[in-house]
């Protein structure tokens, strides 16, 4: 069963002036025809370069932005059908600076632990950040969790109780995620390589080592091996 599903979508933050040349707006386009499927309950990795269009596609999905073409579904239905507010019902987002509200982390989480934030997370590291952020994103009823870059502000022993902490959404919800760095998504179900705003690839890690230079190129830069 398909939890999201992109189809055809191209989007473009500068809408076109009438009278402008079409070419002009195929390049100010950051997607570009994009399809692609996030099964429920697997992991969905998106990656590729700086630029390429990633984190806009969460954005999409949370209904920031509408797209220019295409259609998005969630839970098989036209994602427009539903309130921005049902919609947000769905989908819990961690992004990369995610935000504290400010109070102990008790009110962050419910949790019980009493320790003073202060404004905007002022008291945490953007690591720690990112762990309330999914923390949080854990306990909510949401079932399509977006990550946003994860590790960006990870060292390697925090990156894995990050990855454990993903790995036990594993079949619960359906995890969507962005990054830059493969060593987190090497384990996806499905991985879409994103290039100038389009699907060059998609596949698992050691298929897309096969058939995506893209790909090849930033397992080799990042030193992430083939998975045995």
């Amino acid at each position: 069963e398909t939890a999201v599903y992109f189809e055809k979508i191209s989007f473009g933050y500068n809408k076109m002036k009438f009278g402008s040349d079409p070419k002009e707006k195929e390049d100010s386009m950051i997607l570009k025809e994009v399809t692609l499927r996030a099964e429920k309950g697997k992991r969905t990795a998106i990656v590729g370069p700086s630029g390429a269009g990633k984190s806009t596609l969460l954005q999409l999905i949370e209904r920031f932005y509408d797209p220019d073409s295409g259609k998005i579904f969630v839970q098989g239905k036209d994602y427009r059908h539903y309130s921005r507010e049902e919609l947000r019902n769905f989908i819990t987002y961690v992004e990369q600076d995610a935000p504290v509200i400010s109070g102990t982390l008790r009110d962050n989480l419910l949790l019980g632990l009493d320790m003073q934030v202060g404004e905007s997370g002022a008291n945490l590291s953007g690591g720690e950040r990112q762990r309330l952020a999914m923390a949080r994103s854990l306990l909510s009823s949401a079932e399509i969790v977006l990550l946003d870059e994860l590790t960006s502000n990870l060292d390697s022993l925090n990156e894995l109780g990050m990855k454990k902490a993903v790995d036990k959404l594993k079949g619960k919800k359906t995890v969507i995620v962005v990054a830059h760095r493969l060593s987190t998504v090497i384990d996806s179900d499905i991985i879409y390589v994103l290039e100038h705003g389009r699907v060059v690839g998609s596949g698992n890690h050691n298929e897309l080592i096969d058939t995506v230079p893209l790909y090849r190129e930033l397992a080799k830069e990042q030193f992430v091996d083939r998975e045995l």
